[in-house]
């Protein structure tokens, strides 16, 4: 197929979307007959196939295979994606403002499965892109909020750092009081609740390794997941809490009140530890904590579900933690 014969059936599919989709499709058809040849070519379907309004799964399979092929045999089949090839690839898709289609996601996905990038920048992109696109949506939808937590685990950094747990915030900022899938209350308290407590711990090498998020981040719910280990134990360390806290002599009250909180549970011959199910109802002595964490984080709609699933979370992997912070940070 010539370039300018390429040219005119996608300007065809272009016209014909406003009108015809099936029109459209069908102009699509004879396009995905041939394999990619060109940067050019790529970058015109990635733009003719935003313009269809449903995400057919035919077209989606044949879009996604397709663009795969000719990134990879772009970037030389190497078993790993070079910075040229991401500049590029995110370029490409940048044309599908104002947000991204999950076709485009599920191709950036079955890319990085296949040659994993040499930095974070293409899986900070889908994150973005992704939260973007359920701001827009108004609700979390189970096909974006499974998306999403495939991408944080895409990133190399081993914990949620400060500009995902913020995109989380906005997420639900936008989607708190809608019907949302029940994936997210799970993908957004233990990504944000990840986010607190590797941001509070002294040692960010130690850290990675107790918190790194492919064990926290997920979208299935899991009942008795042990995620801190004997973290809760370790609050009374000199260096918890420093780099959130108000002052020095914040960051060691806050270390007093979660050992004195651990300890008491002790005496009282109770589990350091609350079950998830155990947990979804908190007593009235949590109720300080949830409105810091409400004041503190910036959430304008109080109690919704993905803020319960929050508190409830560090409350039964951390005890005490919430109360230090309230301590390390006054509301």
């Amino acid at each position: 197929m010539s370039q300018s014969n390429l040219t005119e059936l996608l300007s065809r599919v272009t016209e014909l979307a406003s009108s015809s989709q099936s029109a459209a499709m069908a102009v699509l058809a004879r396009i995905y007959r041939k394999p990619i040849e060109n940067d050019q070519m790529a970058q015109s379907i990635v733009r003719a196939n935003h313009h269809l309004e449903d995400e057919n799964d035919d077209f989606a399979i044949s879009f996604i295979t397709r663009l795969k092929a000719y990134t990879l045999h772009r970037n030389g089949n190497a078993e790993t994606l070079s910075g040229e090839t991401v500049t590029w690839l995110i370029g490409v898709l940048e044309v599908t403002k104002p947000y991204v289609r999950l076709s485009e996601v599920d191709l950036v996905l079955g890319i990085v499965a296949e040659a994993p990038p040499e930095d974070d920048r293409l899986a900070n992109w889908l994150v973005t892109q992704l939260c973007k696109r359920m701001i827009r949506i108004g609700h979390a939808r189970r096909e974006e909020t499974r998306r999403l937590a495939q991408a944080l685990k895409l990133c190399r950094s081993p914990v949620i750092n400060r500009n995902e747990a913020r995109l989380l915030l906005m997420v639900n900022d936008a989607v708190a009081g809608q019907y949302n899938d029940m994936s997210w209350p799970i993908v957004f308290s233990r990504s944000v609740g990840n986010f607190l407590l590797a941001f509070a711990h002294p040692d960010p090498k130690e850290a990675s390794e107790t918190l790194h998020r492919m064990k926290w981040v997920t979208a299935d719910r899991r009942n008795g997941d042990d995620l801190t280990g004997n973290l809760a134990q370790e609050f009374d360390r000199f260096g918890w809490f420093d780099r959130l806290a108000v002052s020095v002599k914040h960051a060691e009250t806050a270390r007093e009140v979660a050992s004195e909180y651990v300890q008491s549970r002790k005496k009282l011959s109770s589990p350091v530890k609350r079950s998830w199910k155990k947990s979804q109802r908190l007593d009235n002595s949590m109720e300080p904590e949830v409105e810091w964490l409400k004041k503190r984080l910036g959430w304008r709609i109080g109690g919704s579900p993905a803020e319960r699933a929050l508190t409830y979370l560090i409350d039964s992997q951390a005890p005490g933690f919430l109360k230090a912070l309230t301590v390390a940070v006054p509301a």
